[in-house]
């Protein structure tokens, strides 16, 4: 497995991957809209040729905030998602970022577990943030 920057031609595949996992996902032109942000930024994870996971964040000043992270089906359970967090952080730190945050589904709790495993704390809620079903966020924080 090889961790990167994403390049164009992965858009596709990371909008897939979104359609299989995030409810509500978003869409091809919003995959595309968001690697062309300046702040923002793409990490994949790469398997054999195939994007198999990818992390999507912003920076801003010395922070980083997390807006999804998601593996295709095919390839989960194999710490993709924890890896990308892992390099994900170490970037942050070698780059003076101060903290990195993110929102999650407080029912999705294999992903708080996943964030707690890599060192997030829950630092407070956001009431209702969540739509299709409508449902609470956990914030949560890793201090660098």
């Amino acid at each position: 497995m090889e961790i990167r920057q994403h390049k164009k031609e992965d858009l596709g595949a990371i909008a897939e991957i979104e359609k299989l996992s995030i409810n509500p996902p978003w869409s091809y032109s919003a995959v595309c809209s968001f690697s062309e942000c300046e702040t923002s930024r793409i990490l994949v994870a790469e398997c054999d040729g195939i994007v198999a996971g990818y992390i999507t964040y912003s920076v801003v000043l010395d922070e980083v905030q997390i807006a999804n992270v998601a593996v295709h089906p095919e390839y989960r359970r194999k710490g993709i998602a924890e890896k990308l967090l892992t390099t994900l952080s170490e970037s942050a730190k070698l780059d003076n970022m101060f903290i990195i945050t993110l929102e999650v589904r407080q029912s999705n709790e294999p992903a708080i577990n996943l964030y707690t495993k890599c060192g997030y704390t829950e630092v407070g809620k956001r009431k209702n943030y969540y739509k299709n079903p409508a449902e609470d966020a956990i914030l949560m924080n890793l201090t660098l």
